[in-house]
């Protein structure tokens, strides 16, 4: 369940299921995300191409990626690529 989670849509009103699979992405990366974060989501279209950004705010450290392409899917894919790198590695030093 998406809590502190706060997702804007700017210049298109997405379909039923781009709203689940951004909400999946976004379930995904609150999962793997420091406890007690808020995460942010912005899809923006605009001439053609979509503008994706996420940000996680939490009280170890602050994480943001975003994305650009023609397909959001691209974007929501690429978007969880980054944060994932981020978050793995933020997890790596947490240990060491």
């Amino acid at each position: 369940m998406l809590q502190d989670v706060v997702v804007q849509f700017q210049d298109f009103d997405p379909s039923y299921e781009i709203r689940n699979a951004i909400n999946s992405l976004l379930t995904e990366i609150q999962d793997t995300s420091p406890d007690g974060s808020t995460i942010k989501a912005s899809f923006t279209q605009s001439s053609g191409a979509f503008l994706g950004a996420v940000s996680v705010v939490s009280s170890v450290g602050n994480f943001c990626v975003s994305a650009t392409g023609r397909v959001l899917k691209e974007v929501t894919g690429t978007l969880a690529q980054q944060m994932s790198g981020q978050l793995e590695k933020w997890k790596l030093r947490r240990f060491y």
